[in-house]
Order: C-alpha cells, then structure tokens, then sequence
C-alpha cells in the first residue's frame, strides 16, 4: 500500500470517529512519510521554470482588430471576427478565440499587439 493510501486510510478513520483531523497532526503524518504537502508550505510561491510563459489573457475593450496577432502567430490560431462600421470608419470586434488546446504558448501574439490588449499571466 501506498503512502498516500496509508494517510487517506488514517484520515478517514478518524472522520468516521466524528474528529476532524488537526493541520498539526496532517503535518507530523506527512512529514513523517517524508511527502511534500500544500500544508507544510501555505505561503511560498511555487517556483516556476525559466522558460514558464504563462497564460494568455485577452481585453475585448482594447483590442482594435488589427489582426497583427493572427499574422505574427507560427499557426495561424487566433480568430478574429469583425464588421467594417462605416458610420464611425473602423472595426467593429465581434468575437475573438484561441484554441489554447493547439496553441503553443510562444508569446509572438503578445509581444506584437499594439494596444496590449493580449498579455501572459502567470
């Protein structure tokens, strides 16, 4: 059996006594088995990777349907819908969509966008 198994066991029997388990206890069991627990380190900051990009994070209000960040993308992902509004004389946006299913996190969008309305969140 398992580590986790063995702690998931002791937990619920104790639940079943009507004793919710103290974080201390949670501890002492998880540093004893020599696991790396959420409850050992409530407060750090995971650290990520150099090469972590992150997100992509999208402001409808500040786009202006340029389409730069379709051009510049290695795969041609965003999709960019819009109608030509002659009374005002630009872009109307619509409807703006990337497939984070095939894209590729490269950040080329994001770096080129002249409104920054594209950026990475971590």
């Amino acid at each position: 059996m398992n580590v986790s198994c063995m702690m998931r066991i002791q937990l619920l029997s104790l639940q079943t006594e009507n004793q919710a388990p103290s974080t201390a206890k949670c501890r002492q069991e998880t540093a004893s088995y020599g696991v790396w627990s959420p409850l050992d380190h409530p407060y750090e900051k995971s650290i990520t990777s150099e090469r972590f990009r992150g997100r992509i994070h999208f402001e409808f209000d500040k786009c202006i349907a340029c389409e730069v960040c379709v051009r510049v993308c290695p795969i041609d992902l965003p999709l960019v819908d819009w109608r030509f509004e002659k009374e005002i004389k630009k872009k109307q946006l619509l409807n703006y969509s990337i497939d984070f299913g095939v894209c590729i996190f490269c950040g080329n969008c994001v770096e080129y966008c002249p409104t920054n309305c594209l950026s990475m969140i971590i």
